[in-house]
């Protein structure tokens, strides 16, 4: 595969930079995960079924949490752990978009399969992906 054609099969996928999560999300997450019960670090028996009541508590909450917004977003799919599900939407639905290409960052390569850490040039997010794996032929020039 030509460098050129690595780079149209990075760019016929639409990708946008979803920007910094706004103060309110941050908080909510945040607010999200500090609910959770610690698991005690020396566990005897009265420790273990503390925690497992305020994790019951805790599950209970989260599910009905979880059922209003599906009921408000019959969309919504809740998969595995509805904390983290919760996180990831109020993630998606909390973020300040920035809208820059991320197919800038993808393009410029490497195409190594590896994951690679980067910072938006526009709203300065940064995080982490994954790169495509393609096999670059040589350049030769005439």
């Amino acid at each position: 595969m030509t460098k050129e054609e690595a780079i149209a099969k990075v760019r016929s996928v639409k990708r946008r930079c979803r920007g910094q999560l706004s103060k309110e999300g941050a908080a909510q997450i945040q607010a999200l995960v500090a609910r959770a019960p610690a698991v005690p670090a020396k566990a005897d028996a009265a420790a273990v079924a503390t925690h497992a009541t305020a994790a019951a508590d805790l599950a209970k909450k989260q599910e009905e949490l979880v059922a209003s917004l599906i009921k408000a977003n019959p969309k919504l799919k809740i998969d595995g752990d509805a904390r983290l599900s919760l996180a990831s939407f109020i993630d998606g639905t909390s973020r300040v978009r920035c809208g820059a290409d991320f197919n800038d960052i993808v393009a410029a390569g490497p195409y190594d399969g590896k994951t690679h850490a980067y910072k938006c040039p526009k709203c300065g997010v940064a995080g982490e992906y994954r790169a495509p794996k393609f096999t670059i032929e040589p350049t030769t020039k005439p």
